[in-house]
């Protein structure tokens, strides 16, 4: 079971996307296999891979990783790219407190292909409640 947590904060610029970043990049080159989930509107973490056909907007409201996962140039580094540059999956997370378990559900089903899965967040809202639930939890910058 991978190893979840969510780098949360409201305010820019405190550091969430290096911080995802390289933590990422360390535990992949001691072998982790690592998954990076850029959920933040500004795409920071989007720059570092190939990309997949789909990204975080699929994941999020079809509760499915098929296509969303993008390879890096590091090995046993991947990525989810933020897709969302018009904060779309913000009003779809609000039109139903169910939505918030799309999310879980997507990952749930990667859980035993990661070691560790992050979130680069800025808000809460795209950490969802299952963010709580997870043994890991959020980390705020």
């Amino acid at each position: 079971m991978a190893k979840k947590y969510a780098l949360v904060s409201t305010k820019g610029g405190v550091g969430k996307t290096t911080l995802s970043a390289n933590l990422g990049g360390i535990l992949a080159d001691m072998g982790q296999k690592v998954l990076l989930i850029d959920a933040d509107h500004q795409q920071s973490l989007s720059s570092l891979s190939h990309k997949a056909d789909h990204g975080l907007h699929k994941l999020v409201t079809m509760a499915n990783a098929d296509g969303c996962i993008s390879r890096t140039e590091i090995r046993n580094l991947d990525i989810i790219l933020s897709d969302d540059p018009e904060k779309t999956i913000n009003t779809w997370l609000r039109q139903s407190s169910s939505h918030f378990q799309y999310l879980h559900a997507a990952l749930l089903g990667l859980d035993e292909q990661y070691d560790y899965i992050s979130i680069d967040t800025k808000r809460m809202r795209m950490a969802p409640g299952s963010c709580r639930r997870w043994p890991s939890g959020p980390v705020i910058p």
